[in-house]
């Protein structure tokens, strides 16, 4: 047991000191909010004890995103559920028991809305870990937003979280890869961020409204190559037109469609007509 013991104790204790020198003060976190209310970002925080809930509160967040080592923490998240705030849940080392008893304590201790983000909590996180369906499983369970908290390295992953219905990222970056701590080589750069986000973007345009209709220049592609019914060969003034004297060709002409030729079988024509003229019903009495 004392063996254990000093084991765990040499895995905290580097944690906390380098937590330590990384830690905000609630001071900082005003300066943080008013400096993102200036360039039209959206602040909100994480949230790992009572204190620093209040914090948030106090800072009237509009969203509090709860980490995914607090999904069994009850407790809290009853807490946290009862400010009222809406809530992004990330689910990182979870099982989808534990996702809902997470949900019950914050949706039954008030919370208006709450939004999930599947994760995989590796840092990188390998591909054959990423399990993306889990984030669809969530969204058909639940019925909330979901998203993917990114943990991979590059943009491929976040490009099919997009694709599959996922509405929220988040991605770890960095001021620089080799800077000292846990999390910053598997961090985007700048750069990494930026094309990071366009990909994104790319992804949410291919996507599109879902409506099938014919896109942009479609429109003129579909007049281009549409068949429409014309003329076989000449025709003359009163004649009954049956099927042998039609055909159906490409290229603009206008007229019926194909399948609207039965609209003028056994019709006369009210004028003699030239081959390819289109069919149309101004040509019959």
């Amino acid at each position: 047991q004392a063996e254990d013991q000093s084991v765990n104790t040499s895995i905290i204790e580097p944690q906390i000191q380098m937590l330590k020198k990384l830690e905000l003060s609630f001071d900082d976190f005003r300066n943080l909010q008013n400096y993102c209310f200036e360039k039209n970002i959206l602040f909100f925080s994480s949230p790992f004890d009572s204190d620093s809930l209040a914090l948030l509160v106090d800072l009237k967040v509009p969203i509090i995103k709860v980490g995914s080592g607090e999904v069994t923490n009850i407790p809290f998240l009853h807490e946290i559920g009862s400010t009222g705030i809406p809530v992004i849940l990330s689910t990182g080392m979870s099982t989808l028991d534990d996702v809902k008893a997470a949900y019950f304590a914050l949706s039954s201790s008030g919370c208006p809305e709450v939004a999930m983000l599947h994760c995989t909590s590796n840092y990188p996180a390998p591909a054959e870990d990423v399990n993306l369906l889990a984030m669809k499983t969530m969204q058909e369970h639940f019925g909330v937003t979901v998203g993917y908290s990114d943990h991979t390295i590059g943009k491929l992953a976040a490009t099919y979280a997009v694709a599959m219905g996922g509405k929220i990222l988040e991605k770890h970056y960095t001021y620089d890869k080799n800077a000292e701590g846990p999390d910053h080589a598997a961090s985007a750069s700048p750069e990494e961020l930026s094309d990071y986000v366009q990909s994104v973007r790319k992804a949410e345009l291919l996507l599109g409204d879902g409506i099938k209709i014919p896109r942009g220049g479609e429109i003129a592609t579909k007049k281009a190559v549409s068949r429409f019914v014309v003329a076989r060969s000449d025709i003359l003034e009163n004649t009954v037109l049956d099927m042998s004297m039609l055909c159906c060709k490409r290229g603009g002409l206008g007229g019926l469609l194909p399948a609207q030729v039965n609209m003028v079988i056994g019709r006369k024509l009210n004028k003699s007509i030239k081959k390819d003229t289109p069919i149309n019903e101004g040509l019959f009495q």
